[in-house]
């Protein structure tokens, strides 16, 4: 689990006599559980100002644009940067990507962890345990280029004034063992947020089919094309956003710099 690369060499670009313009790069991890990959813990886009991804599963992770990315050699170090910011008991939420990337004038209400028991300094030993594993487990699962028309905006919204989204995905599974899953999934229900971004849950891939559970940005096709590799074909029955155009670009690269030989994205770290 987590170790397959489902890169398929013949969706690797060759390299572009022009750069292919996209609006950013991102990294994302898939988490697992071990011993039941069809379980996930993943966030959903609660209050998202997109409202085509509004209260869509998006899997955790972030962008490669901001002050606090220029120091991301690659998109496995802004995933991990991204995992230690989003999952913490202390951390405040950041919605500064949120405003740079999309422009937003009013970022959603506060998410704030919900307070109905006590955080323990056992609770924030076990949520550290956790983010430095899920950091330190993550492995290649492949990149890819998601493109959604602006038609598609506009059918969820006929207001939207947006122009087309595009995006280079890094994507990365993390399959987490049994006694950490265990604590991940106690903590999740305990508090019933552990995001600071996002609204975590704890999903399965039946869940997903039977309730017709969407993820934005195109990552369903991502998770789609994992829980195949796993040995799920029913994943073919997931509900996907219609429009997206999306394919495999090949495997993780080492360094941001690499992906910028083949794609010009508009937001990137100050410095680059």
């Amino acid at each position: 689990m987590g170790e397959k690369n489902t890169t398929d060499q013949a969706n690797v670009p060759s390299r572009a006599a022009t750069p292919i313009s996209v609006n950013n790069f991102c990294a994302i991890g898939i988490i697992a559980n071990t011993d039941n990959p069809e379980e996930i813990f993943t966030d959903i886009k609660w209050e998202y100002p997109v409202a085509a991804f509004n209260n869509m599963v998006c899997p955790q992770g972030g962008n490669w644009f901001s002050e606090s990315a220029k120091d991301d050699t690659g998109p496995l170090e802004t995933l991990r940067r991204e995992l230690g910011e989003e999952l913490s008991f202390d951390n405040p939420a950041d919605y500064g990507e949120l405003v740079g990337l999309l422009g937003v004038d009013n970022p959603p209400p506060e998410i704030k962890i919900p307070k109905i028991r006590h955080v323990t300094h056992s609770d924030k030993e076990k949520l550290a345990e956790i983010v430095t594993a899920l950091q330190e487990l993550a492995r290649p699962f492949g990149d890819f280029y998601s493109h959604t028309p602006k038609s598609v905006l506009d059918t969820a919204d006929p207001k939207n004034e947006r122009g087309d989204m595009s995006a280079v995905v890094s994507a990365w599974v993390i399959s987490l063992p049994p006694k950490l899953w265990k604590s991940l999934v106690t903590l999740q229900y305990k508090f019933g947020n552990l995001s600071n971004e996002s609204r975590s849950v704890i999903l399965s891939l039946d869940r997903m089919i039977d309730s017709r559970i969407r993820a934005a940005f195109g990552h369903d096709r991502i998770l789609q094309r994992f829980w195949i590799d796993m040995g799920f074909p029913k994943a073919r029955r997931l509900t996907l956003v219609e429009g997206i155009e999306h394919r495999q670009i090949g495997a993780p690269r080492e360094r941001w710099t690499e992906y910028l030989l083949d794609f010009n994205p508009a937001k990137r770290p100050p410095g680059f």
